[in-house]
């Protein structure tokens, strides 16, 4: 039998077939699994060692496969995704590098996140085939993430920054590498790698923050592995505080990961503990390193934080060490030492004080690299320094709401406006205890009130914010109303004020007649025609002193229900007014259907359903249904009535109390249920 070999170009194996024209692939899919929970875990990379032929090759994840496709003695490749090293060194003090692998060139986008969730820098570029070295500048001490992403998928870094460093804003700098230096195996460039089935081969899989696990195998044919990958800790803490003055108290809060069930500190100053949180005290001043093991059955990892905990003599302490000019800062000492004799203050501008804990204000835009408090003690001298970095104020922050006087639930878009250069994160309160990080938020009141609104937009130079007190207001309309009868009516919310969308329609009819309802002690109306259904679709007609239950005064109750009254010419002008004036209002406050003529009905867009129930005009005479609704309108003291006809007029009329007309009822207070 004819022996053979092949030669791979990327990923792969396969079997020749005895056509020469002919195509055949072999294949090998890669995948990991949780050795705990059997859940997924994306691969980064698996590294193919043919130990009988003594060669290698990688192919990078997230389902890593290894395919050849064999025509004519030409092997081809198949490389579409991307690969990211871990980020070195981590922790960092300034800048932190990771190298990012490409197959073949594609857009690519590198964002730096904090833990606000705000985007502090971001890049976006078309990258070539090959290695590239991404560099993050940090110049504020925290914990962050790095997302990279092409258009299908994306990758999550964590670094954590130590130490703050300058006034430098965050960076992200990109630079292509040797590929060939670094050993990666990309594109036609992978040489030398071949396979005969049968061939013993090493199999070393590689995923983020779990250790290599390895495959030893000799497959004869195309396969599916399955690597289970151990749930190693991930250790992490967090500390209460990271500096201060001697003898300084600090607490340790395990934040690893991955359910450890050991722990090993090392304070660094000769003391020890297994216990997962600590409150530790440092007794003397220096830097001391913390370390962490965090272990459980699949092993341990270790956090090593290098000069972590900085404890004093000595401490300056300020209020802000950024902000825009005029900038007023609140210096405090903080001192252990005994005997003190004096307390110096070099502000670096040229200013000083001699108090312990000073106020300076700075007025002009600048670095102040040397703000200085010097301490002297029993002839020792003490010193602590900080940056002040003050801004030149030309920002401007403004938004706006779509809506500022609502009902609830009330849905509101905000919207924002800034002169303010490369924002890099926006903070919104909405005064209900709620807030959002977005640019132009939505947000929905579900509570009466009045509301402050405050958004704060950040960039590397700090914070700038605008505040306006009292500018949301919600307020409260029932979908419904019961009378003292028990009829019930819809209500809809116009402009500040809730209106029945209903005409009152209670009391016993009877027969219309100029001072034929009466103070008797019943409650009367009229029907239009007399006819009782006139009155079931357009309400009742009252006389004047009726409605008012013999009464007066402008937001008398009348025959409204409880907490209602019978509405204003002043309302009813709000609401005009509210609707866009009395040349379009008209129809807006139409019901839809009712009205006489062609083009008579109106759009309701308001709610307000006004319909044509006409009027009783004296002795026995109804005329206008189908073509006008009057509403009676208290006014200072003196009886009033709105008038709404079908060709759109709109207007007031001063009426006997003695004529018959609809009435509709308004909240008297809408800020509360």
């Amino acid at each position: 039998m004819r022996s053979y070999l092949l030669s791979l170009s990327f990923i792969t194996i396969l079997t020749i077939s005895s056509v020469c024209a002919q195509k055949d692939e072999l294949t090998f899919n890669f995948f990991g699994q949780d050795a705990a929970t059997s859940e997924a875990v994306a691969l980064e990379k698996v590294m193919v060692r043919n130990v009988t032929q003594d060669c290698d090759t990688t192919v990078y994840g997230p389902d890593p496969q290894l395919t050849l496709e064999y025509t004519n003695g030409v092997d081809e490749l198949r490389a579409k995704a991307f690969f990211v090293s871990t980020v070195y060194p981590n922790p960092f003090s300034r800048a932190a590098t990771l190298d990012l692998q490409l197959a073949e060139p594609q857009i690519m986008t590198i964002r730096l996140i904090n833990l606000q969730g705000m985007v502090v820098s971001n890049y976006s570029a078309l990258f070539k085939s090959g290695t590239h070295a991404i560099k993050f500048h940090i110049p504020i001490a925290g914990m962050y993430y790095a997302e990279i992403s092409n258009l299908k998928t994306f990758r999550t870094l964590k670094l954590v920054c130590k130490t703050s460093s300058s006034a430098s804003p965050f960076t992200i700098h990109c630079e292509e590498m040797n590929a060939k230096a670094l050993n990666m195996k990309q594109g036609l460039e992978i040489n030398a790698f071949v396979f005969k089935p049968g061939d013993e081969l090493q199999l070393i899989a590689s995923a983020e923050s779990y250790p290599d696990e390895i495959i030893l195998d000799a497959p004869t044919s195309g396969q599916d592995f399955t690597f289970a990958m151990r749930p190693v800790p991930i250790a992490n803490f967090m500390v209460e505080d990271e500096s201060g003055v001697f003898p300084f108290t600090t607490s340790f809060i395990d934040m690893s990961e991955r359910n450890p069930t050991s722990w090993e500190w090392n304070f660094g100053d000769g003391w020890l503990s297994t216990l997962q949180n600590n409150v530790h005290t440092f007794e003397t001043s220096g830097y001391y390193t913390i370390t962490l093991v965090a272990g459980n059955a699949y092993g341990t990892d270790t956090l090593i934080m290098v000069d972590f905990i900085h404890v004093k003599d000595i401490e300056l302490v300020c209020d802000t060490t950024s902000g825009y000019a005029p900038l007023v800062v609140n210096f405090y000492g903080l001192c252990n030492v005994p005997d003190i004799t004096s307390w110096t203050w070099d502000f670096g501008d040229g200013q000083s004080s001699n108090e312990q804990n000073p106020t300076h204000t700075y007025m002009e835009p600048g670095s102040y690299n040397n703000v200085t408090l010097t301490v002297t003690s029993g002839g020792n001298v003490y010193t602590d320094e900080v940056i002040i970095h003050v801004f030149n104020d030309l920002a401007e922050v403004n938004f706006t709401a779509d809506i500022t006087d609502g009902w609830v639930p009330q849905t509101i878009h905000f919207t924002s406006y800034t002169n303010i250069s490369n924002p890099t994160g926006y903070q919104w309160s909405f005064g209900d205890g709620t807030g959002s990080y977005d640019v132009n938020p939505v947000h929905t009141y579900d509570n009466i009130g009045t509301y402050t609104v405050v958004l704060s937009v950040y960039n590397s130079n700090g914070v700038k914010t605008e505040s306006k007190e009292d500018y949301i207001t919600i307020r409260y309309c029932p979908g419904s109303v019961q009378d003292a009868e028990g009829n019930i009516y819809g209500a809809v919310g116009i402009g500040t004020n809730c209106w029945m969308s209903e005409n009152l329609n209670m009391g016993t009819r009877i027969n219309a007649a100029l001072g034929a309802q009466t103070d008797n002690g019943v409650v009367e109306k009229f029907c239009y025609d007399n006819q009782e259904a006139n009155c079931d679709t357009y309400g009742g007609l009252y006389q004047w002193d009726e409605l008012l239950q013999y009464e007066t005064g402008e937001g008398t109750q009348g025959l409204c229900p409880d907490d209602w009254h019978v509405a204003t010419k002043t309302e009813f002008a709000d609401m005009i007014g509210f609707l866009g004036g009395s040349e379009v209002a008209a129809n807006k406050l139409k019901s839809t259907t009712g009205w006489y003529g062609f083009g008579g009905n109106g759009t309701n867009e308001s709610g307000f359903n006004a319909l044509p129930g006409g009027r009783f005009w004296g002795f026995e005479d109804f005329d206008h249904i189908y073509e006008v609704a009057h509403f009676w309108l208290t006014h200072n003291d003196s009886e009033w009535s709105a008038y709404i006809h079908y060709t759109d007029d709109l207007g007031y009329i001063s009426a006997g109390q003695v004529i018959g007309f609809s009435a509709r009822c308004v909240k008297d207070n809408t800020m509360k249920k």
